[in-house]
């Protein structure tokens, strides 16, 4: 799963904030990394991203990699952690160029919801939304002088809402990104790739892991996994 298929979300859907839901943990590291740039953006990012993570901080969280194995069951999402990869691509697309020295830190992440594997290659998701907010600070040298209210604004024309950006020659400002399983629909597995084709949305591959009585749910860039939504076995 790419990094941009994250972003769209499984459902289809744009990215909102949940409403109603409890914010956890900060991010535990900050990691250089370079992405690549959204969509129709050439330029290679080079930022200091936060791997952040909410719910119960599995120490696996982000650091499984795709097995395969059998999703049949029943499953509780409980934790859920992220790189600034997702974000990069959003202010990639909001601002279109690069910035050199953008930093991106992962401040609040929350997850809830089931989804339910059936025999019959169905598979049902109930509540299922992951959610998280990413501080963003752009230096005076990528603002090219406008100020932070205006970048703000064209966060609002990429697609989301209520980006709050603060500050005078540099700009911060938090960007909620979120995503749902869809669902109900359809499943399929191909090594160690899990389709979900949801009713009513695009089917999406998760390359997953389930070992034991956890699941993993990633998306990787290249082979880096950039998003990892871990599940329980009921």
């Amino acid at each position: 799963m790419t990094v941009t298929q994250w972003q769209r979300g499984v459902d289809g859907g744009s990215r909102r904030p949940a409403s109603g839901v409890r914010f956890d943990t900060p991010a535990r590291t900050r990691n250089p990394g370079r992405v690549k740039a959204g969509v129709g953006v050439l330029a290679v990012w080079s930022f200091t991203a936060g791997f952040g993570c909410g719910g119960d901080r599995n120490d696996a969280c982000g650091r499984t990699q795709p097995c395969g194995g059998d999703p049949l069951g029943g499953w509780t999402i409980e934790d859920h952690c992220s790189s600034g990869s997702p974000a990069a691509n959003v202010v990639a697309t909001a601002i279109n160029g690069s910035c050199p020295g953008m930093t991106i830190d992962a401040i609040e992440h929350a997850q809830s919801g089931t989804l339910t594997f059936a025999a019959d290659m169905t598979y049902t998701a109930t509540s299922s939304m992951i959610t998280q907010t990413f501080r963003v600070t752009l230096p005076a040298s990528c603002t090219g002088g406008v100020s932070c209210a205006t970048i703000g604004a064209l966060f609002t024309r990429a697609g989301l809402s209520d980006v709050p950006c603060t500050g005078s020659s540099s700009c911060t400002c938090d960007v909620v990104l979120g995503s749902s399983f869809g669902g109900p629909g359809t499943y399929a597995v191909a090594g160690t790739t899990l389709m979900l084709r949801p009713q009513n949305g695009p089917g999406l591959g998760w390359p997953y892991c389930v070992d034991g009585p956890t699941m993993h749910l990633m998306a990787l860039d290249g082979t880096d996994i950039v998003d990892d939504v871990v599940l329980a076995k009921q």
